[in-house]
């Protein structure tokens, strides 16, 4: 039984660990539009913080294509 605590534990702390990387990329990009920069100005900077919201960030490139 504390077996399967222990890793039940484990597996919550990862999961909520995921969901505040996730919901702190989705607040940096609001943030940053409400800027109200030009889009090019706006891509460019949340382009940087969004492997980091990624589960395996040292393995994840991001790259936004805007065709104005």
């Amino acid at each position: 039984m504390t077996v399967n605590f222990s890793s039940d534990y484990h597996k919550l702390i990862h999961d909520n660990r995921e969901r505040v990387k996730e919901l702190t990329c989705i607040n940096k990009t609001v943030s940053i539009i409400r800027e109200n920069r030009p889009v090019t100005e706006t891509l460019r900077r949340v382009v940087h913080f969004l492997p980091p919201a990624w589960q395996y960030p040292e393995n994840t490139v991001a790259r936004i294509l805007y065709d104005s």
